[in-house]
């Protein structure tokens, strides 16, 4: 409105700014809520992960009971046993990975959900 070396007087206005940012930081909380939701998609993959492999660990553990009980009645071998064993560890390892990180994976979601919806919120009231 004024250019290098003008006069101005208290109170002049020397520039206009034009301020699209609200607009901007307004979809960009909109887009983290999306993203939020399509991890909730992600989240329910995880959670058949974790329930496929507690089923795996519970078969798993049904039939190093039976091959141990086997052997106890000499039917077997203590290599038998054993592979039975390793694979009932191996799942339950697995199992209970799976649903350390589901529930981590619930907690970061929920965060982020929360934390988009507090963001769109307030981009919205600034905006008017």
């Amino acid at each position: 409105m004024v250019q290098e070396g003008d006069i101005v007087k208290a109170g002049q206005p020397i520039a206009y700014l034009e301020n699209i940012s609200p607009e901007l930081t307004v979809k960009n909380a909109e887009m983290a809520l999306q993203i939020s939701d399509e991890n909730h998609k992600q989240l329910n993959e995880l959670l058949l992960q974790t329930n496929s492999a507690k089923n795996q660990c519970t078969f798993d553990s049904i039939n190093y009971k039976k091959q141990y009980k086997l052997f106890q009645n000499d039917i077997g071998t203590q290599n038998q046993v054993d592979a039975f064993k390793l694979k009932y560890e191996t799942s339950k390892n697995i199992y209970l990975g799976l649903k350390d990180r589901l529930k981590a994976q619930q907690q970061i979601l929920k965060r982020t959900q929360e934390q988009a919806k507090n963001n769109l919120r307030s981009e919205e009231r600034r905006v008017g």
